[in-house]
């Protein structure tokens, strides 16, 4: 499934699949208003279309809080948060969806202040030509509005901040690793000539960690192992050894023989406790272990949250289920006693047509 970020991921996205079923929901709707206009009320027909409107509702009940204004006449006016979408037989609104970087150019080009904090930002096109901009806020809730994820828990943790959390620790593990593979002093072993040595050369071209999408900033979703360091023989280039006292205008502060340095080495495998540097800076200057504990952490009580909120939720939509139920379903002894009293009126009429017929035919019969 596509998380929106980029088009090719927001076209594969629930939320993609969602918003083009609301707008089917919305063009059959306006579809049945014209039907139930020109129905006879009470007729077969009529009760048939009433039957479609009624699930098309609540179809569209199931991803947001849409608003149904029912008429005399069956048809129903739809809006959300005061904006109309069906009047009648007309289309007057649908829903598209946009990426998130799509709508930060549209801020961009126009000035305006960018709040949107999801991935996905939905926009309404009204039958007029105008565009609503950033509609987020008009589905938090069902289905749209938990992938949205616009909704967040009391301290403000959601799935979006949760991914940009994520996306710092990958930034931050990326700059403290290939900074300590690239730092002047840092050397690996090079046996090229045949015979081992120390060696810098190149090290700007062999970093640990780079992007598999070509893009230049590092996040969790593209972080990578160089290329260069996964070819046969490409680990060699990895900088075992540290020299502080290392003048690259003097060859004679290292020794290229040295055997046994693998402080560089022993300063990557100490990342793990250690949050000394300005690279440590983005994720509040703890270590790396420290730091994912705390987003799991984070997480897991989110997790929590929103399963009280699905429970209760729950809740609500079954009392509202069971409503509904209470005020569409045929109570069965009801029904059979209209019919017997049905059956006994037509009875009745019956006999006193035949009653008739029999003095029609007695009066004939004396020429009467």
């Amino acid at each position: 499934m596509g998380n929106g970020v980029t088009q090719e991921s927001l076209e594969n996205s629930e939320i993609y699949s969602d918003v083009k079923s609301i707008n089917n929901c919305i063009e059959n709707l306006a579809d049945i208003n014209k039907m139930l206009i020109k129905s006879q009320t009470g007729s077969l027909e009529n009760n048939n279309l009433l039957d479609q409107r009624d699930k098309v509702l609540k179809e569209l009940s199931n991803y947001g809080d849409f608003d149904a204004e029912i008429l005399d006449n069956g048809s129903v006016n739809l809006s959300i948060d005061g904006t109309k979408l069906v009047g009648g037989s007309k289309v007057l609104g649908t829903f598209d969806v946009q990426t998130a970087s799509g709508y930060d150019d549209y801020c961009t080009e126009f000035g305006i202040d960018n709040t949107n904090t999801s991935n996905a930002v939905l926009m309404i096109r009204k039958s007029d030509g105008q565009v609503l901009q950033n509609v987020n806020d008009k589905m938090t809730t069902g289905k749209v509005g938990a992938t949205l994820d616009v909704t967040t828990s009391t301290d403000g943790v959601n799935a979006n901040t949760i991914l940009k959390d994520l996306d710092k620790l990958a930034q931050t593990i990326a700059d403290v690793f290939n900074g300590l593979q690239t730092r002047e002093g840092a050397f690996y072993l090079d046996n090229a000539t045949g015979t081992l040595q120390l060696s810098n050369a190149n090290l700007d071209d062999y970093v640990i960690f780079t992007t598999n999408d070509g893009s230049a900033d590092i996040t969790a979703g593209n972080i990578s192992i160089n290329n260069l360091l996964t070819e046969d023989g490409g680990y060699n280039r990895i900088a075992t050894a540290y020299f502080p006292n290392y003048d690259p205008l003097d060859p004679t502060t290292v020794d290229l023989n040295a055997v046994g340095n693998a402080d560089n080495i022993i300063a990557m495998l100490n990342t793990k406790t250690n949050n000394a540097g300005a690279e440590f800076a983005d994720i509040g200057n703890i270590s790396f272990a420290d730091y994912y504990t705390g987003v799991l952490s984070k997480l897991t009580s989110a997790a929590a949250s929103k399963a009280n909120e699905s429970a209760t939720q729950n809740s609500v939509v079954t009392s509202l289920d069971n409503k509904a139920a209470s005020q569409t379903s045929v109570d069965l002894n009801e029904e059979l006693t209209d019919l017997v009293k049905f059956q006994t009126a037509y009875s009745a009429s019956a006999r006193i047509f035949s009653t008739c017929n029999t003095l029609l035919d007695t009066l004939v019969n004396l020429g009467l």
